[in-house]
């Protein structure tokens, strides 16, 4: 009872609103599938552009790697790649080398080290290190992100995972479907959102009409949509036998009927003319 009336009692726009959790959940689904999409494509371009500059692509580099017996380390960032990377060469060269020539090696960049000490990081068979970078956060965000959302709100309101959730993105003055600058406004409004912390999605907790900062900027809401009830199957028809006559055992055979209105029906004795 005590939550029920904590839900009544919450400030709403509509009273089919939904709430944070199962938005925070709907987004997150949606947010591994863009990155998964957005993985896939930049494979193919990174084949693409690797076939066009004559240089092995992610796959081909994948494959390298694995034939030659080395691990892979892949990541998106490139500073923080940068940093693991160095930290993993100094680590495996200081079995092997001196102390000047360690020292030497702590001084370099990661790709310093890589070009100075190249046969003895092939030869201790160290990870090989990838990372996407710009390309692929150009693909995640501009690309796949904003084509997602942007198509899934304007031709319907439910990306994947607000349908998983039985939720909608609708219009707060009632249109039937957002408009294009609605759906480009509330995609482009998860960057505002995401400020500060992400503040902009907890504000749905505190906000008079329980709205996010990118519902505010396009008009928008989530709602909860209700169950399809579930359809029973209908009873096939009874068949009904026959009526043969009220009487048991016994026929009734129609005598003929007249083809003119009020003409008497004419007995069978003399129905044959002379």
């Amino acid at each position: 009872m005590s939550a029920e009336r904590d839900r009544r009692a919450r400030p709403q726009a509509r009273p089919d609103q939904a709430g944070f959790f199962r938005r925070f959940f709907a987004f997150a689904v949606d947010v591994f599938l863009l990155t998964l999409a957005a993985f896939v494509l930049y494979v193919t371009y990174s084949q693409v552009r690797g076939a066009l500059g004559g240089e092995p692509g992610l796959v081909a580099q994948f494959a390298a790697a694995r034939q030659s017996g080395r691990g892979i380390s892949l990541t998106i960032d490139p500073g923080q790649q940068r940093r693991g990377e160095k930290k993993t060469y100094l680590a495996y060269l200081q079995t092997v080398l001196t102390e000047e020539e360690f020292l030497r090696a702590s001084k370099m960049s990661a790709e310093e080290i890589k070009g100075a000490f190249h046969k003895e990081l092939e030869r201790l068979n160290v990870p090989i290190f990838l990372y996407a970078g710009h390309d692929f956060e150009v693909i995640q965000e501009l690309l796949t992100g904003y084509l997602y959302f942007i198509l899934f709100f304007r031709l319907g309101g439910r990306t994947p995972g607000k349908r998983l959730f039985g939720l909608k993105v609708v219009d707060l003055r009632g249109r039937p479907r957002l408009t294009w600058y609605q759906a480009f406004e509330r995609t482009h409004g998860y960057a505002a959102s995401l400020l500060v912390g992400g503040l902009g999605f907890f504000q749905v907790l505190w906000d008079k009409g329980g709205l996010t900062m990118h519902d505010k900027l396009a008009g928008t809401t989530v709602v909860r949509l209700p169950k399809r009830p579930h359809s029973k199957p209908r009873p096939a028809p009874e068949e009904h036998p026959p009526n043969h006559g009220a009487g048991q055992g016994s026929e009734q055979t129609p005598g003929p009927r007249s083809s003119l209105p009020g003409t008497p029906t004419q007995s069978p004795s003399h129905s044959r003319r002379c």
